[in-house]
């Protein structure tokens, strides 16, 4: 029986790292069929890339899906039978969560109008900003 479960735990293990692996090379590589197909990236247009990126995401996704199949039909079973329970369980988590969140971002926000005397975005948030704003 321990062999088993040996076993089982190196075919889980390296299951996880061959996700892991997919997953980085995957997204690092999303450009790569342009090249092969000698598309210029930077000259598409902002809803061609959209479109482009959501695809190889789908696509990406739908891959670590295929070597998860078995795992995931068990846990949507499990799911589906204790919904409730895990929906209980797991909101007051979720909501301390989003309260700390919220805590913490108004601690910073205060520390940097202590610090510098103005109230101003994050870079991140700027992009965003500006990526809505060029493609909403």
């Amino acid at each position: 029986m321990n062999k088993i479960n040996i076993s089982d735990s190196h075919k889980n293990m390296i299951k996880g790292i061959i996700g892991f692996l997919l997953y980085f090379i995957l997204s690092y590589s999303s450009k790569l069929p342009l090249d092969i197909l000698h598309v210029d990236y930077v000259n598409l247009s902002m809803t061609v890339k959209q479109i482009y990126l959501i695809s190889y995401n789908l696509l990406v996704v739908i891959i670590i899906c295929l070597l998860y199949i078995k795992d995931l039909k068990k846990e949507l079973m499990d799911f589906k039978a204790n919904y409730a329970k895990y929906f209980k369980e797991n909101i007051k988590y979720w909501l301390i969560a989003l309260a700390v969140m919220y805590a913490s971002n108004l601690c910073i926000a205060i520390i940097k109008y202590r610090m510098t005397g103005e109230m101003t975005t994050s870079d991140n948030e700027n992009i965003i900003i500006d990526t809505l704003a060029m493609a909403p």
